[in-house]
């Protein structure tokens, strides 16, 4: 495992432990890509970002962060209450 990935590691798993949202800085010769998920309920949000996380590692990619679904309160109505994202290197 290189040391980025291993500082990496350590970063989120802190982050995590801490209960605080984790941003990753990319290296500078690496580009950022983020996936967002949507979902009426809670549920269905963490199910898409499981979802999500899970394609791309098995694509190969090298999963930077998750951002946990949180409640959009901006947003009248039903539809896409729940927002969370996956980062990962391209």
């Amino acid at each position: 495992m290189s040391l980025r990935k291993k500082i990496g590691s350590v970063v989120v798993a802190a982050g995590l432990l801490g209960g605080v949202s984790v941003a990753l800085a990319p290296a500078a010769n690496a580009a950022t890509h983020r996936q967002m998920v949507y979902g009426s309920t809670l549920y269905e949000c963490q199910n898409s970002l499981n979802n999500a996380a899970n394609t791309y590692a098995n694509a190969g990619k090298d999963i930077t962060g998750v951002d946990s679904c949180v409640k959009n309160t901006q947003t009248a109505g039903g539809f896409n209450n729940y927002y969370g994202s996956v980062l990962w290197d391209i």
